[in-house]
């Protein structure tokens, strides 16, 4: 997942501007007529709604998958939703508006995601055009909070909606430090029918030399997909043996179980989510060992877990700040984890390196 486009929302001139270069990736990507049609309704809405309410302190994002990385397989043809030779499915197509403000936030969430809802004199379409327009969308609100408060609204269309996984949901940010082109952090990603697998790097260093490494670890072409947790890792730690290291997380997920294994090692943080109905929220820091990959690993050992449906576990590079609990965000747990790593990426990613965090939530 790649960041296209970042900007400040002004004036109208700005929504024409974020509508135009929405149409051109849009019809790069190969979507339909009608879909871009509805991302472009999707977008007016969401600056609509920060023009008018959050005094000029909005900014909007456009992020994409082109599809054409099916992890560190090599590329992958988007004509059909085939597995290749190893069993893995090509990753879907698809295209992200995100958009966040910091004004005085939305007191009644519900009612103003009510599709016609309006408190303006405008055409009432409202923000309840996102979740019937995109195929995937979510909101978020804070008010009267120290720290951050304002809205995060969040729309996903895939090229084809067939893609949309069943059983899980999965959220990325990835972003680098002062959005240079090179980035030394990275979340790739495997999928088939039935297991789900990634390897979140944070190469050692900056810019060019931490990007290196990364591509060290794609030009190896590792099978993630067939691999357990600590092979992934074994596998990851024999290309890493020339370079200066990086601290990793391998997770494998079996989407229809539930059932997972992760093993991680350096400056990473792992942590589980426990959702129960009679409890608020618990996150569960979970067992990182020591050490740089590949460069001075003591031992690692993998950890399973099981998500019960609504849970989630997520992994974070050391560009994310941890100076956060649940209780920072409150009802954000239960949100799309596309949003919740959007929201945390943009509020806690520290300026001063890149940056990276994927959450997986199990829905079936």
């Amino acid at each position: 997942m790649k960041l296209a486009i970042q900007q400040v929302v002004n004036d109208q001139s700005s929504l024409v501007l974020f509508k135009v270069r929405v149409k051109t990736l849009a019809k790069k990507l190969g979507f339909s007529t009608l879909c871009i049609e509805n991302m472009q309704i999707v977008a007016s809405e969401m600056l609509s709604n920060q023009i008018k309410y959050a005094n000029k302190t909005g900014m909007v994002q456009l992020w994409f998958n082109d599809g054409l990385d099916v992890g560190i397989n090599g590329t992958a043809k988007q004509t059909q939703r085939q597995t290749d030779n190893n069993g893995c499915l090509p990753l879907p197509v698809t295209i992200d508006l995100f958009a966040m403000d910091y004004g005085a936030g939305i007191n009644d969430i519900k009612k103003a995601s009510q599709d016609g809802f309006t408190t303006s004199d405008t055409m009432g379409k409202g923000l309840g055009s996102v979740s019937r327009l995109a195929h995937e969308s979510d909101l978020y609100s804070l008010t009267d909070k120290k720290g951050w408060h304002g809205v995060a609204l969040w729309g996903r269309f895939y090229r084809s909606e067939d893609n949309k996984p069943e059983h899980y949901q999965v959220g990325q940010f990835v972003r680098s430090y002062h959005d240079r082109p090179q980035n030394g952090d990275a979340i790739l990603v495997q999928t088939s029918n039935r297991q789900l697998s990634y390897l979140h790097l944070d190469a050692t260093g900056h810019g060019l030399e931490a990007e290196k490494i990364i591509n060290k670890i794609k030009l190896a072409r590792l099978n993630i997909l067939q691999a357990n947790a600590h092979k992934i890792l074994s596998m990851t730690e024999q290309a890493l043996q020339t370079t200066t290291g990086a601290a990793a997380v391998a997770l494998k997920y079996n989407t229809a179980s539930g059932r997972g294994e992760y093993c991680a090692v350096g400056d990473m943080r792992v942590s589980l989510l426990n959702i129960q109905a009679t409890k608020p929220p618990d996150l569960v820091e979970c067992e990182v060992s020591p050490g740089i990959l590949g460069h001075a690993t003591r031992s690692y050992h993998a950890q399973e877990f099981n998500l019960a449906i609504g849970e989630l576990i997520l992994s974070a590079s050391d560009g994310i700040r941890r100076n956060w609990t649940v209780n920072d965000f409150p009802n954000l747990w239960h949100k799309h984890p596309q949003l919740i790593c959007l929201l945390l990426g943009n509020n806690k990613g520290r300026s001063s390196d890149d940056q990276s965090i994927i959450a997986i939530r199990r829905i079936a």
